[in-house]
Formats: structure tokens, C-alpha cells, sequence
């Protein structure tokens, strides 16, 4: 299943809408990053989305929603990450967030740790939590 399916099948989703692709190329700029297409591609469906157990940042006005605003905040608490990782969740629990390259690999790192590949695509990794 794509992206677009695998959200679908959440439970009591709630997305914030659609980001046009000048939003996603400004998101990308301002953090110096490539999305994954697979994100790029949620970003154009959703936004970002908040349903039972996931809460998925994307383009929203909220700042604890806001890839640029979150993945900004997650760097400065973590400098074990590298640069080209933004985050898709911010679990708050233990300090684990999730993480996704270019490629469009999930990470996973907690409390200062370096990220450790946890998902090939965040299609998998919604659908394995």
C-alpha cells in the first residue's frame, strides 16, 4: 500500500489539509532537506495528521506539528543527528523521536543517542506500530 492508503486506514484521523508544493519546497529550504517523495506525496494529501496512537508533523500552522518547527527544535536537543534528517513524530515519550532521509528511511533516536534505522519508508512504519 502506498502512503495515501496507509493513512486512509487510521483510526479517527484527522488531517490538517492539503500543502501545495510551494509550502514543501519552502519547508525544504528552510531546513536545508530533501523530503522522501513518500512524504512529499503525505504532505500533498494531509498536511499532517493527528489519530488513535500517531501523530504524524507535516506543514500545519501549529508548532508542534510543523516539520520545520519541530525537526529545528529535535536538532537542537539531539546533536547526534545529522542534517539531512527532518522528523515525522515526535513520540514524547522518553525523548523518542522518528525520523525520516531523503531516501525515505525511518529512524529512530532517544535521549541524545544517534539515529538507528528502524523502517525502510514511513508507510512501514505506520503500519508496523
Amino acid at each position: 500500500m502506498n502512503i495515501v492508503e496507509v493513512v486512509n486506514l487510521l483510526e479517527d484521523m484527522i488531517s490538517t489539509g492539503a500543502a501545495s508544493e510551494k509550502q514543501i519546497i519552502s519547508a525544504e529550504q528552510e531546513l536545508g532537506v530533501l523530503f522522501a517523495d513518500e512524504y512529499k506525496e503525505f504532505l500533498q494529501q494531509f498536511g499532517s495528521v493527528l489519530a488513535d496512537d500517531i501523530e504524524l508533523v507535516g506543514i500545519a500552522k501549529s508548532k508542534n506539528r510543523n516539520v520545520v518547527d519541530v525537526t529545528k527544535r529535535e536538532w537542537e536537543y539531539n546533536k547526534n543527528v545529522p542534517k539531512n534528517l527532518y522528523v515525522v513524530e515526535n513520540i514524547g515519550i522518553e525523548g523518542i523521536v522518528i525520523w525520516q532521509d531523503e531516501k525515505g528511511l525511518i529512524y529512530q533516536t532517544s535521549l541524545n543517542k544517534a539515529p538507528k534505522v528502524i523502517n525502510k519508508s514511513l508507510s512501514e512504519y505506520i503500519t508496523d506500530k
